[in-house]
C-alpha cells in the first residue's frame, strides 16, 4: 500500500479550480516535491492530503484512510508544517514543543528533540520572538517531527531562508528520510527540493504537468509544450531562460532543448509567470543530447524563499 494515492483529485473553490484531477502515488518511504509557482494549486493539494481541506471530487488515501475523517490515529502519524506557519512569539521553544508532543500524543523528550534540530538548552528556553528566522524554522521543523510521524507534510519550509537556513531544513528532512519516514514538501525553487527527492512533480495551474526521478534529472530533455498563446510570444520567454535552446515555434506548439535537469522546472515557472497557459506538455529524455553551451546557476541551494 503506498503511503499516498489520489485518483482525479479535484478542488474547486467557486469558478477557481484549485487542482484539476490530479494522479498521485507516493510510495512509502519516499521524499516527494512538488515543485511550482506560487498559486499553482501545492498548498491546497498538501491541505487535502493533511485532512483540513475537502476535495470536489475525486479520491485521496493517506496512510491507507481518508484523511478528511480526521481520526486521532490518523493524526498522530502525520507530522504537519503548514505554508505561513506561525508561532505565538512570547511563549518558549520548549513549549511549543510540548504543545506538538500533546497534539501527537506522544512521549518524547523534548531535549531530544532539541539536540535533533541542533538548539541548546538556552535556545529552548528563550521566547521565539527572540529566534531568527532560521531558528524559527528549524523549530517548526522539529515540532513537526513530534512523535515520530509515519508522514511529513511540508509546505513551502524553506520561506524566508538563507542559504545556511535552507541547508539545515534540508539536513532534518534527509534524516528523517533515513529514518524511513515518507515526506512531501513544496517549493517554488527547484534548488531547494532537488537535493532532498526521490522524485519531483511539477505543478502548474492546478495541474500535474510532469513526474521525473532522480536519474531522469540527471538527463536532458526535450520538451514539447502546447499552449493557449501563440508559440513565437512562448519563444520570447524562453530565450530570456539560461539553458534552454528553442527548436521549433510553429502555431501554438512551442519545443526546446535542454542539458540541465533543473531547468525542466523553470520552462514550467518561467512561462507560468509570465501569464502563458500550458495546455500540454510532453518530456522526451535525452542522456545523449549533445550539451548547451553551460551557463552558471549560482549556488545550487538557491536564495531565500518569500
Amino acid at each position: 500500500m503506498p503511503a499516498i494515492e489520489t485518483s482525479g483529485l479535484t478542488k474547486r473553490y467557486g469558478d477557481h479550480i484549485a487542482v484539476d484531477d490530479l494522479d498521485l502515488r507516493i510510495e512509502n518511504g519516499e521524499a516527494f516535491g512538488l515543485l511550482g509557482p506560487n498559486g499553482a494549486g501545492k498548498s491546497t493539494t498538501i491541505d487535502v492530503l493533511r485532512g483540513v481541506t475537502r476535495p470536489t471530487a475525486g479520491t485521496v488515501r493517506v496512510l491507507g484512510t481518508d484523511p478528511g475523517d480526521g481520526t486521532d490515529a490518523f493524526r498522530s502519524r502525520v507530522g504537519v508544517l503548514p505554508d505561513a506557519f506561525e508561532m505565538e512569539p512570547s511563549r518558549s521553544g520548549r513549549r511549543h514543543i510540548e504543545t506538538a508532543l500533546e497534539a501527537a500524543d506522544a512521549d518524547d523528550d523534548p531535549d531530544a528533540i532539541r539536540e535533533r534540530i541542533g538548539l541548546s538548552a538556552a535556545d529552548l528556553a528563550r521566547p521565539v520572538g527572540e529566534y531568527a528566522a532560521g531558528v524559527r524554522r528549524r523549530l517548526a521543523v522539529g515540532m513537526a517531527l513530534s512523535g515520530d510521524p509515519d508522514l511529513l507534510l511540508l509546505d513551502a519550509p524553506f520561506t524566508g531562508l538563507d542559504r545556511r537556513g535552507v541547508r539545515e531544513v534540508q539536513t532534518l528532512v534527509a534524516a528523517a528520510v533515513q529514518r524511513g519516514t515518507t515526506a512531501v514538501l513544496s517549493s517554488h525553487r527547484d534548488g531547494h527540493v532537488r537535493p532532498l527527492c526521490d522524485r519531483v512533480g511539477v505543478v502548474a495551474d492546478g495541474r500535474l504537468v510532469a513526474v521525473e526521478t532522480v536519474e531522469e534529472r540527471r538527463e536532458g530533455a526535450t520538451m514539447t509544450l502546447t499552449l493557449a498563446d501563440p508559440a513565437e510570444w512562448g519563444r520570447n520567454i524562453l530565450d530570456s531562460i539560461a539553458g534552454v535552446t528553442v527548436t521549433g515555434a510553429t502555431g501554438r506548439t512551442l519545443t526546446c532543448v535542454i542539458a540541465d535537469p533543473a531547468t525542466k522546472a523553470r520552462v514550467v515557472t518561467g512561462l507560468d509567470d509570465a501569464g502563458a497557459t500550458i495546455r500540454d506538455l510532453v518530456i522526451e529524455t535525452t542522456p545523449r543530447m549533445p550539451p548547451v553551451p553551460p551557463q552558471s546557476d549560482g549556488d545550487p541551494v538557491g536564495p531565500p524563499e518569500g
